[in-house]
């Protein structure tokens, strides 16, 4: 059965090896991956530790 709402080329492209390997390798890091400056000039870090406990602190940024 055909999904009817999604193009079967990009659902191939997705599913790509190397397209998974590269968004693993920059979620598994220690380093954020670059975004754009909010306009706000604060972002949120989210810290979840193996407990399953969540901390979040808002930083204002230059």
């Amino acid at each position: 059965m055909e999904n009817p709402f999604f193009d079967r080329p990009i659902i191939d492209d997705w599913a790509s090896p190397n397209r998974v390997a590269d968004a693993w390798a920059t979620l598994n890091s220690a380093t954020s991956r670059p975004f754009p400056k909010h306009k706000s000039g604060r972002i949120a870090v989210k810290i979840i530790h193996h407990l399953g406990d969540e901390m979040m602190k808002v930083f204002r940024v230059g």
